[in-house]
């Protein structure tokens, strides 16, 4: 049964679809083609066929979950670029001077071009008296 041109535009209208004039007989043909296929489908006895929900078995790849010692706290700042007192010492990631669209004009800071997102935080970062570096304790 071909679909109607009402039919067509009401399923583009749901699928938020804009179509231009003339295009509902190409897509109720299309439709109609797929759905004669459902159809098809839909004839075929499957009574004596088990329902399955998963065609191969399916088995965890993962191995076992086994305790192991890690690594000692100097083992692991052994590699870092930076440690103080048994910590990672980063850049501080609100450091007002690393960010190109802010300046210091005087005690305020002056914001460039950029989205809402980006003034805003760099608004708390020039609420900030200095750059700190931060640290991570281990």
């Amino acid at each position: 049964m071909p679909l109607s041109r009402d039919q067509v535009r009401h399923v583009a209208q749901l699928a938020r679809i804009a179509l231009e004039p003339g295009e509902e007989d190409f897509y109720a043909e299309q439709l109609s083609g797929i759905l004669a296929h459902i159809d098809r489908l839909q004839q075929v006895d499957t009574d004596d066929i088990p329902p399955t929900a998963q065609v191969v078995a399916v088995t965890n790849p993962l191995r076992e979950d086994v305790p192991r010692p890690g690594l000692t706290q100097e083992e692991v700042l052994a590699n870092a670029p930076a440690a103080v007192n048994g910590m990672f010492r980063v850049p501080c990631c609100s450091d007002p001077c690393s960010s190109a669209s802010l300046r210091r004009t005087g005690h305020s800071w002056a914001l460039g071009s950029g989205t809402t997102w980006q003034r805003a935080r760099l608004l708390r970062a020039a609420s900030a008296t200095r750059a700190r570096p931060a640290f991570v304790h281990l």
